[in-house]
Order: C-alpha cells, then structure tokens, then sequence
C-alpha cells in the first residue's frame, strides 16, 4: 500500500516541477529520478519519473514510473557511474559539485557537440541500431529529499533533477554562485517550504500545499523573496563576505519576505509616462559602495539632500527614467532605499564587489543583473630597461560581466536568455557548418552582430545563413524576387535600415551579405510549419527544408517585430521528439491499411533517426510505433520498432516481447525463404529470455509460441540431430502449454498433433487431433483424423477407440464418428480386424478394444 501512495507522490511531483522548470525558461528539459529509502536508509525502489505519448486521441502525454535496478542504475543514467551511491543527498550534492568543476567549463563543446548531433544528416532510422545516451555538461544536476510518514512508516524520497537545456549562464550561476541563482533558490525552496509538514517536519500522504498556492503563485512568491534577497545582500554592505553569499540555505528566511523591494520596483514598472512605456537602467549597490571616498561613482547630476528621492516614488522614479541610457551607461544610482542621482561608474574600481542593474523593458517586465570585473589573462608582456634595472610590463584587461539573475513580466519570473542568444547561435552555427573549413570564430562574431543589429527592426525581418556557394546559387535563383548586391560586408550600423523592407538579409559564413529583400520560397510539408506564427516563420522554415533536402547547410536567424529571435535548426529536445512520434503515429493510423507512402515513410524515420543522435528517444514511442503498425497491419515494420524498444533499455519489457514474437510470426509466411530462418532464431530468442526469466507470470502462449517457432527452425534445418533436436523440444513446449491451461485447449492440441504428425508418431498425433475435435470440432480437425485413420487398419481402430471414449455412447451420431463408421465398413472387407471391432461395436455400444492396447 505504501508503495502505491509514493508512486502517486510521484506523479504530483513531476508536472509540478516540470511546469515550473518551463514557466522559466520554455527550452528547459527535466528528467526526474527518484531513490525510496527505508527508515534504515537501505533503498526500496529507484524509478524515473518520466512523461510519454498516451497513444489516444484527446490525451496526449501521460506521467509514467521506469523502475531501475538500484540508485547505481541512476546514477549511471545521470553520467554519475563514477560514485558510489552513499545514501545521502549532501554526499551527492558535493559529488555533483566536484564533477562540475571536474569537467571542462564548457558546457559549449558539450553543447556543440550535442548540436552537432542534432542537426546532422539524417538516414532511415534503424529502430534496432545501437542507442547512444546524450547526456552532458548542459545538464543541471540537483538533488534534494522528502521525508514522508505513510501508515505510520517513515521513508525517505531523494529526487535527482536533470535539467537540460539551460543556457551557459544559468548553469554558471547555479554551480558558481547558487547563493544568488534563482533556479536553485526557487528548487530549494520548492523541497523545503511548498509542502505542509507535521511538527516533526515530515510529509504525509496528501501532498498538501503549504499556501495554497499555485505553481504560478509560488514562483511569484519566489520572484518576491528573491528580490528581498538580493536587497538583503545591498543591506549587508555587497561583496563576497555579505550574508547572502555565506552559503545555499536550506531554511527560509523570514527577513526575504519583509523586504519591500519588489513592490518599489513594481511601482515604477507599472507606469506609463506621456503613454509611453517604461525603459531606462537603475543601479543598485551598498551604501559603502556610494560613498563619495571610493570614487566609484560620477554623477551627472546628484539630487539635494541626504535622502534624495525615496524608491517607493515610483511616479517621479518613472519620470527620471527617461534620463537614463543603458548605451552610454548613464544609469540612475541607488541603494535598497533611494535614489541619489544620474552618472556612470568607474569600473575599474569595483574590484572584488558586485552591483546590481534593474533594467526596465516596457510595461511591468525587468531584468536583474549581476555586475562584477573579471581579470583576463594579461597581454603585452615584455621587460624594458631603464638604466641600471629592468622592468617587467604587461596590459591587464578587466572584463565587464553582466549575469542576468532573473527577468520579470507581469510578476511571472523567467531565467531565460535576452531575446537573442548569443552563444546559442555560436553554437548552432558551429554545428550546423561543422564541414566548412572557412568558418571561423571571427566571421561567427560578425554574423552575431549583424542579428543583433537586425533586432531593431521594428517590423521584423530574417537573416540567412548559407556556405558561399550556396549563397551564390541561390540569390542567382531568387534574382526575380530579391535585391542583389556586390558580395560585401556590411556595416553593423547599417543593419537597422537594410532590413527595412520585406524579405531576408542573404549572408554566407564568410559574414558577406548576398541580397537584400528576398523572399524565401521551400517545400511544404506536413510536419513543418506552425498555424500560430505568421508568414515569416512558416516561410523560413518550408525554405531550411527545401536546402536540407538538396543537403545545403542553413541556418536562419527570425526576427519577430518584439526583437525576439527564433534560431532554426532549433536543438532538438525530447518535446521535439514527442512532436515527431506523435505525428507519425498519426500519419499511420489516419492512413488506410496498404496506403501509406515510402516517401512519407522515409521522412518520418529520417527525422526520429536525426533526433535519436541528439536525445535518448524513450523506449515507449518505438513500442507506440510497433503498435500502430501493427494494426496497420505492417508486422514486419511493427517487429522493427519493437525490437528497437527493447533493444533500447536494459529491462525485459515481456508485454512488447510477446507482441515481438507475434509480429514476426504473422509477417513470417510472407518472407522469402533465405528470410525466414533469421526470423525464426529472432523469435527464438526473444522466447527464450522470456520464459527463462523466474520473475515472469508464463502463460500457455509463451510455452506455445515458443514450440511454433522450434517447430519451423526444425522443418527449415537439414541436419537430421539438430532437426531431431527442435522437434523434442518444440513437443515439451506443447505439452507444458497443454498442461498449464484450463480450457479451449484446441489449438493447443492441434499444433502438437501436427509435429507428432511430422516426426512420424501418427497414434499421437491422432490422440491430439481427436482432443482438438473434442473440445471444439473444425473441418481441419477432422479431415486430419480420417486422412491419419486411413492409414492403416491399426489407425483406423485407434481412432475410433480413442473418438468414442472421449464423445462417450452417441459418438456414432456425430459427423466425425459417422465418417469413422463409414471408413470402417469401407475397410472391413480386406481387414478382419477391423471388420472384427466393427462387429464388436454393432453387438453392444461400448468402444471396440484397440488392438494395439494391452489387454
């Protein structure tokens, strides 16, 4: 019973903390693994928490439990195969935490590589082939415990996140900095302070919210503890000795929630001035920080008085915005409470310490930064001489870095990116190009800028990206409807203009521009596109199909009227995946049986091959596709797809396994002969690991199915022994599937009957074939009982021996037992012992004595 209450636990948890994930940042992809622990903290089960296709129409995804071996399974899952599992989260968390600093800081090669997977050349998927596990450096590890008290038993459950997806900065902040990464607060929290516990800190069976609250509603609490979190930091007086940098909590602040300032930076996000919506930079830092003695600070202007103008004036704060360019970096200077002024700062005095810039963009949404100086490695390093002794010189560069710690619209939270990311496009440039030899880092940053360039165009636009060659051709193809121009770099400044009228800007990864003002055609198909999104989208994307198909490497840049740019090929998800089985499965069951097409087909598998070199595709959809082939009645394709499911995951999968068998014994007569004998051995096989499983219930069909296929390998073999050898044990299989069930043994009996027939055992067979006609009578049955009996005269006595004991005194008024009479008297003219057992059997209604029974 406890076991079924922690499965429904699961089941909550999951979407919960997958809505929350993607209300942050909508690329985020979570798995979820959860580890029960006993009282004793020994495990009791370790299962993924995953979501699946339902395979029905009006439900499309369900939440499922994969149960694993043991933690070690995993944890080897989650590339952790190094550390054995101690039992506790805090020896994980430091493993996780050593692993990170471990492994390249880059989570970019991972990425790229990942990339690189992702938008490759697909090839008809080979449902059978060898799965390789992506799982990377993009990936946020996190693990945190409920501690549950069901029917008066106490369990431990561990949960292991892995986020996928994040962006370079949010894993950089999680793992360098958690203290002020909102991702890891709003998780800690989750774990901590969602959930209402008893007073010994313990959870029950009804997962109850603490307040109420949404999920909605308590990343909104997140965003206003957060705020007062970071206000706490400037209360303390910044850098890296404040309180809030002093470690992760795992206890809630109560200080978080009577801070204010949140509601001061919603009163000036809120309003309008002159009807125009708020933009503009405010920065915040401690009071030691604004102390005119550090100099860090210089003010345009400085307001009178020591209390300048108080942040809870979000009308007049509104107003001085307007003053403020985030370009030139003239911002306005505050601490938690006021605003002091309008100046710049002097960064090459912030040192060690941070400051925070809330920069405002548009009606209630902002950003938070973090700003701090970073020392770059030193250039110009040389000795010089001045008279009697030498000097050692180099140029120190000190690094600006912005790290957005939280966006803001409406009160909802995100982490995601700015509106064009930046390393993202790196990446999938890199990927997407990876065989042109021209494309380098320089010529990379060049396009990155002209994009970002491009997202002043208030109307929208797009840039193509193409190797040159491409890039000639097919401005020379589109001259009609486009504007050439002499192949040139252009000048980031001129971007904004450039793009003002319709159609794409036509660059190669040389960074030159092609033509101005073209307008992209493609090839439309089923699964491109989104109703949703306008003319641009679709057209970019019927345009990257079109050049994908005549393998043209492509990416282009779309640029939506909000600035807000969509990179395709997008990476591929395991949402991506999802997409692409369900539209598949579609395809097949909308589709009369024998019409679908080898065209639609192929493309189908060249993309669920393209996306299996980028994500792990879950073991379910192959079986979803066995399925609908299967009733598609395709079994030769529904095999495939079974057999890549459980090739694909380590468990025995016995349901799919016997659908396996099946579908490979109904495409079985339409193989050619040379095909048949791989199958049959596939089969084999197949059966064998099923029924030599102890953990597995039998049934009679396993026992069956298996003596079928021993059956045809012995029918196919040509060495006598080995032949021989199928044959016995194809009839223990049958006689154990006889034996285990109860009734309609029919077909049982009749596919026993029809080996003993082979191996020349014909009393045996005559035994099975008149038991099948007994249960259930069949024209087969019977037909093969008078062609056996007319064997000979001894037969013909067995039969009707055995036929009128097992029918009983009106045998003789059946069809089979008239065609035995009949055959008897036929026979009885040249066979006195059969005219001898007739005769018996006309004197009394009891059977006649078989002559080869003893007396």
């Amino acid at each position: 019973m406890s076991l079924k209450l922690i499965e429904n636990i699961h089941k909550v948890v999951y979407p919960q903390l997958e809505e929350m994930v993607r209300k942050l940042d909508e690329r985020l992809e979570l798995k979820l693994y959860a580890i029960v622990l006993h009282e004793d903290r020994s495990p009791l089960t370790t299962t993924r928490i995953k979501r699946v296709l339902t395979g029905k129409r009006g439900e499309d995804t369900k939440v499922i439990l994969e149960n694993l071996k043991g933690p070690e399974d995993a944890l080897t899952k989650l590339g952790l195969s190094g550390w054995q599992w101690g039992g506790t989260v805090e020896q994980l968390n430091e493993y996780i935490r050593k692993t990170v600093h471990d492994r390249k800081t880059s989570a970019e090669v991972a990425s790229e590589k990942l990339l690189v997977d992702s938008v490759g050349e697909g090839s008809p998927v080979k449902a059978d082939s060898p799965v390789t596990l992506v799982h990377t450096t993009t990936s946020i590890l996190y693990p945190n415990r409920m501690n549950l008290t069901l029917k008066g038993k106490k369990f431990e459950l561990i949960y292991i996140l892995a986020i996928d997806y994040a962006g370079l900065q949010v894993c950089r902040m999680f793992y360098e900095l958690p203290q002020i990464s909102f991702l890891r607060m709003t998780l800690d929290y989750y774990f901590d302070d969602y959930y209402k516990e008893d007073k010994n800190n313990r959870i029950g069976e009804e997962l109850e919210s603490k307040y109420k609250e949404s999920v909605s509603g308590f990343l909104q609490r997140m965003s206003r503890m957060f705020l007062g979190k970071i206000q706490q930091y400037i209360n303390d007086g910044g850098g890296e000795e404040a309180q809030v940098f002093s470690g992760v909590e795992r206890e809630s602040n109560q200080q978080y929630y009577i801070n204010m300032l949140m509601e001061k930076i919603e009163g000036i996000a809120t309003r309008t001035y002159e009807g125009e919506s708020p933009f503009g930079c405010i920065l915040l830092m401690s009071p030691k920080l604004l102390n005119e003695r550090t100099g860090l600070v210089k003010y345009a202007i400085q307001f009178e008085g020591e209390n300048g103008i108080s942040l809870d004036d979000g009308r007049r704060i509104r107003k001085l915005l307007e003053m403020t360019n985030n370009e030139h970096d003239l911002f306005l200077i505050a601490d938690e409470h006021i605003i002091y002024g309008i100046g710049e700062v002097d960064w090459s005095l912030l040192g060690t310490d941070s400051v925070f810039k809330l920069e405002f963009k548009g009606l209630s949404r902002y950003d938070l930064m973090l700003i701090r100086m970073k020392e770059e490695e030193p250039t110009d390093k040389r000795v010089e001489s001045d008279e009697d002794k030498k000097i050692f010189k180099m140029t120190t560069n000190l690094r600006i870095v912005s790290d957005k710690l939280l966006g803001v619209s409406f009160k909802n939270p995100e982490i995601g990116q700015d509106r064009f990311d930046l390393d993202l496009f790196k990446r999938i440039t890199l990927a997407t190009f990876k065989d042109t030899t021209t494309l380098d880092q320089k010529n990379i940053d060049k396009l990155g800028k002209m994009i970002k360039e491009a997202t002043q165009q208030q109307s929208g636009t797009m840039v193509v990206i193409t190797e040159p060659d491409t890039a000639r051709d097919e401005v020379r193809r589109l001259k009609k409807q486009s504007t050439p121009i002499l192949k040139t770099q252009l000048n980031p400044i001129f971007i904004k203009h450039l793009t003002a009228i319709d159609g794409a800007l036509y660059c190669d990864t040389d960074a030159n521009c092609h033509a101005i003002g073209v307008i992209l055609d493609g090839l439309s198909q089923e699964h491109l596109g989104d109703a949703s999104r306008g003319a641009r989208f679709n057209s970019a994307y019927k345009y990257l199909e079109k050049l994908r198909i005549d393998k043209a490497p492509c990416v282009i840049a779309i640029i939506s009227e909000d600035g807000m740019v969509n990179l395709i090929p997008e990476p591929i998800t395991e949402r991506t995946v999802r997409q692409i089985v369900q539209q598949y499965v579609d395809y097949i069951k909308e589709t009369e049986k024998g019409k679908t097409t080898e065209d639609k087909v192929k493309t189908y598998e060249e993309r669920l091959q393209q996306a299996r070199g980028a994500v792990e595709i879950d073991d379910d959809y192959f079986f979803q596709l066995g399925d609908a082939w299967f009733e598609h009645e395709d079994y030769l394709k529904s095999a495939e797809y079974y057999q890549g499911g459980i090739q694909q995951n380590s468990q025995l999968h016995i349901a799919y396994r016997r659908k396996l068998i099946m579908a490979n014994y109904k495409c079985f007569s339409g193989l050619a002969r040379e095909e048949r004998i791989p199958v049959l051995e596939n089969m084999l096989d197949t059966s064998n690991s099923i029924i030599d499983d102890n953990g597995t219930v039998l049934t009679d069909e396993d026992y069956n199915l298996r003596g079928i296929v021993q059956y045809s390998l012995g029918v196919y073999c040509e060495d006598p022994k080995q032949k021989d050898g199928y044959f016995k044990r194809a009839l223990e299989d049958y006689t154990q599937s006889i034996n285990q069930k109860k009734s309609k043994k029919q077909v049982l009996y009749s596919n026993r009957g029809g080996l003993n027939l082979k191996m020349g055992r014909y009393e045996d067979a005559l035994d099975d074939f008149i038991s099948a006609e007994l249960e259930k009578s069949s024209d087969d049955y019977l037909n093969n009982i008078i062609k056996l009996a007319g064997k000979s005269s001894g037969l013909l006595i067995h039969a009707i021996t055995r036929y009128s004991e097992g029918k009983g005194d009106d045998w003789g008024d059946s069809e089979l037992g008239k065609q035995l009479m009949e055959l008897g008297e036929q026979w009885a003219t040249a066979h006195p012992e059969v005219a001898a057992a007739m005769e018996e059997l006309k004197g009394d209604n009891s059977p006649p004595k078989d002559p080869n029974s003893e007396v």
